[in-house]
């Protein structure tokens, strides 16, 4: 979703739940979920010779938002702390980027025991993406 942002500038707004942000991070290498975050991009196309480590190098790039930050469009994240798909630390890294840049019209949520689908914070959730995206639509 945020880097689909970057792509199109008709888009004024984005929403990321626990989405990942940062490819490069090294913590995310040793995650217990890494070979489903990598395997498909990195392992895969070596061994079926279908890409190459400098492919695989940019398609890690382009799927890190994290490196954009500064051209992303006003954001909305959200994080369960108990993920355990993909560490909540990616969706912090991102929001101490956005911090940094000085950027104000962000919004970044954790849901403290919240897992990947964010379950049992639905209407919480929720009613913080209607409120964030009202502006786009005119409400």
């Amino acid at each position: 979703a945020l880097l689909a942002a970057l792509r199109d500038e008709r888009v004024r707004r984005a929403i990321s739940m626990a989405g990942p942000t940062d490819f490069f991070d090294l913590s995310l290498m040793r995650h217990e979920n890494a070979y489903a975050l990598y395997g498909q991009w990195l392992v895969s196309p070596s061994l079926e010779g279908t890409g190459s480590a400098s492919d695989s190098r940019a398609r890690l790039l382009r799927a890190s938002p994290l490196l954009f930050a500064d051209d992303l469009p006003p954001v909305q994240l959200h994080h369960g702390t108990a993920d355990r798909n993909l560490p909540d630390e990616q969706t912090r890294r991102l929001a101490r980027v956005l911090e940094a840049l000085g950027r104000t019209t962000d919004e970044v949520y954790f849901y403290e025991g919240g897992d990947h689908q964010l379950e049992g914070h639905t209407a919480e959730l929720t009613a913080r993406v209607r409120a964030f995206a009202a502006p786009v639509f005119g409400e």
